[in-house]
């Protein structure tokens, strides 16, 4: 049975209203609710019934029999297991941008901090990605008192968390945190309450014993709230961010389908499509609360712009030609009334001058989040010690799948292509961390015999291994599953010792592990967050002193800096958030070496 979704607005009012013994008794048992009997639209205690609506948006969408309802145990024990949901955005198809997944970024597990978007934005830089800004903040490039405010509570929050670690985050705690997103929401800072919401669940998360927890994205959606906050209190606009695109118009657009891949993150799921001019990359998404099942499903869901409507899987098979568009500045096609299109013939060769930048160009394209983050590269897949890789002559790429998972057609794929070892055309997504690409769509390079091509298939099948029109068509990775047949007739015998080429040879860490150098960093940081200054006693300075040394000896001063600054004890959060930047800049820059 899915549970009703619940907004942070609503959660917070019910966690202030009740009584801290409450909260103590719910902190002694986090998980009670899911012990209790549960059916549509109530769950029955056992001497109590507490009945709730569908999405529960205020306090008085959920009411218990007892007669402390609703600021009663039994309601606060059901809302702490219920998924949050971001303010007004149930039924429209897209949620606010600063809450909702977006495709076009790292379509991953839940609100994985945009770390990768903040980097070059740490103390003597800043960053282009996802700036847009409200109204009126653009008008007056201020900040308001008022945003100036909510961004010092949110600096403060991070500062308790950190000094209590996320371990000992009980119900008053993470109330504070929801009242906190909840300020920053009535102050339009759509990215902050983003980032605050982030640490609320992963702190749930921990706390609940849910296996979705992950100590390292954790670690990181903190880093990500104090940058924000710290940014905002300087005055930065450009980390307000914006709780809708702006659309312009556009005429005379003619666009091919690319590719679409799955979105996924907690109580949302979809798909976003991608297309491309031959200049940039646009992008069309439909994300709604929902699961893994909703995301595989949503391939075959409808597309419309203007009169035209079509599947996704329809339309990244087909062209399209846009007499009036709706274009949001980071390539968002819209839908508008006002879009008139039409469906034409698939155009591959609109794809040729992507795969003319250099990779270094594409990079750093994709760190300001430009063009969704795809990058276009030409190579094979190699399968070594069970990671999948980018082979390009000499240099490796670390892969990554974006959803994992058996419903989805991407590890099949791979796993079939590395068999073989096609040459491939690829369109890839930098993936969250800076260090590895995600695959997404593919097509085997034409070959100059006749012969070596991949057979087509009936384009507007309702298989999940349907293959586009054209002999040498653009295939989804996540969707469309490739068949032994398919594979161009040059490499149809399979490989028996699928290994890397000769010459090639994987580098000592692959993405999520860590250069030895570093893991001392890494440890600090990672056990700071979730045990707070109790990780870093008066007899611990010593050891991280010896620990600075050895980074001095290994020619990394910088490492050894920003460490020893965490012995401090003044201004302890900023010292953290150094580190924890530092970090994700050096391992990006190691990781990247071996492309």
């Amino acid at each position: 049975m899915s549970r009703p979704h619940i907004t942070p607005s609503a959660l917070v009012s019910i966690t202030a209203s009740v009584a801290s013994r409450a909260a103590k008794k719910l902190d002694a048992d986090p998980r009670v609710a899911e012990g209790w009997e549960w059916r549509a639209g109530a769950v029955s205690t056992g001497a109590e019934t507490v009945s709730f609506t569908a999405q529960i948006a205020a306090a008085s969408d959920i009411q218990c029999t007892c007669l402390l309802s609703p600021r009663c145990f039994h309601v606060l024990a059901v809302v702490s297991v219920l998924p949050l949901i971001a303010e007004g955005s149930a039924l429209d198809g897209e949620a606010p941008d600063g809450d909702a997944p977006d495709g076009d970024t790292a379509p991953g597990d839940a609100q994985r901090a945009r770390l990768s978007s903040a980097r070059s934005a740490a103390p003597g830089g800043s960053s282009d990605a996802q700036r847009t800004t409200p109204d009126d903040a653009a008008d007056d490039a201020r900040l308001s008192p008022a945003q100036r405010a909510a961004a010092a509570e949110a600096w403060r929050c991070g500062e308790v968390v950190l000094e209590v670690g996320l371990a000992q985050m009980g119900t008053l705690r993470l109330g504070e945190l929801l009242r906190t997103a909840h300020a920053c929401r009535l102050a339009g800072l759509v990215r902050l309450e983003s980032a605050v919401l982030a640490v609320f669940e992963a702190a749930r998360d921990l706390r609940e014993r849910r296996p979705t927890f992950r100590l390292g994205e954790a670690s990181a959606q903190l880093a990500e709230l104090l940058l924000i906050a710290d940014r905002l209190r300087a005055g930065d606009t450009s980390f307000i961010g914006a709780a809708r695109r702006r659309y312009s118009p556009r005429s005379g657009l003619k666009l091919m389908g690319i590719a679409s891949s799955p979105v996924l993150k907690k109580g949302y799921a979809g798909v976003v499509s991608y297309f491309t001019d031959g200049r940039r990359v646009y992008s069309a998404q439909e994300v709604l609360p929902g699961d893994i099942e909703r995301a595989r499903d949503a391939y075959g869901a409808q597309l419309r712009f203007g009169e035209v409507s079509l599947t996704h899987r329809q339309a990244v098979k087909r062209g399209l030609l846009f007499l009036r568009a709706e274009v949001s500045d980071d390539g968002r096609l819209g839908a508008g009334k006002n879009v008139v299109c039409s469906a034409t013939a698939h155009d591959a060769s609109l794809m040729a001058p992507l795969f003319d930048v250099p990779l270094t160009d594409q990079l750093a394209r994709a760190d300001r989040h430009e063009d969704s983050r795809l990058i276009f590269l030409r190579g094979i897949i190699a399968l070594s010690d069970e990671r999948f890789w980018l082979v390009r002559g000499e240099g490796l790429i670390p892969l990554v799948i974006a959803v994992d998972d058996l419903r989805f057609a991407a590890r099949d794929n791979l796993t079939r292509l590395a068999e073989h070892a096609p040459p491939l055309e690829l369109c890839l997504r930098l993936h969250e961390s800076g260090a590895a690409l995600e695959p997404i769509a593919l097509r085997f390079t034409p070959a100059t015999d006749e012969g070596a091509h991949a057979p087509s298939a009936t384009p507007d099948s309702g298989e999940p291994n349907v293959q586009q029109p054209d002999d040498l068509g653009w295939l989804s990775l996540d969707y469309d599953r490739i068949g032994k047949a398919q594979i161009p007739q040059d490499h149809a015998q399979e490989r028996t010792n699928p290994e890397l080429p000769s010459g090639a040879s994987p580098p000592a860490w692959a993405p999520h592990a860590i250069p030895a150098l570093f893991v001392p960093l890494r440890r600090r940081a990672e056990r700071m967050t979730l045990a707070g200054a109790r990780s870093l006693p008066t007899a611990a300075m010593s050891e991280v002193l010896r620990e600075a040394a050895r980074l001095e000896r290994a020619m990394a001063p910088s490492a050894a800096r920003v460490l020893t600054q965490l012995t401090s004890r003044t201004g302890p959060a900023r010292a953290w958030l150094a580190l924890h930047v530092y970090l994700a800049a050096a391992e990006r820059t190691l990781l990247r070496a071996s492309w």
